[in-house]
């Protein structure tokens, strides 16, 4: 307990409680991360199909500039949600080669 708050005769009690009410927020971060990344990568590969059908160059880009910030979001997430170990392990082939490359051995097993 903090001096300030034994000072002021505050306690802090129902410990479990607490930790266990951070773990439920923490987990409900992390999977609304993972269900962010997913969207995402649904987005930017749906613009990446509508710049192949674009009627003028002008819409071309305008569907390749989402696509590359939705690839941005997505990495981004994904990073987040590996270097607080929240990440999903074993989904694509493209997370599990990341997943090895960025595993602490370096990638060799």
């Amino acid at each position: 307990m903090s001096k300030i708050a034994r000072e002021e005769g505050l306690a802090f009690s129902g410990g479990a409680r607490v930790a266990a009410a951070t773990e439920a927020r923490r987990a409900d971060a992390a999977a609304r991360r993972e269900l962010l990344a997913d969207e995402a990568l649904d987005g930017a590969l749906g613009q990446v199909s509508r710049t192949a059908g674009a009627e003028s160059a002008r819409d071309a880009r305008d569907h390749a500039t989402a696509a590359r910030a939705l690839t941005e979001v997505h990495a981004r997430v994904a990073e987040l949600a590996r270097q607080t170990g929240t990440g999903s392990r074993g989904g694509s082939m493209l997370d599990r080669l990341a997943d090895a490359l960025l595993a602490p051995d370096g990638g060799g097993g």
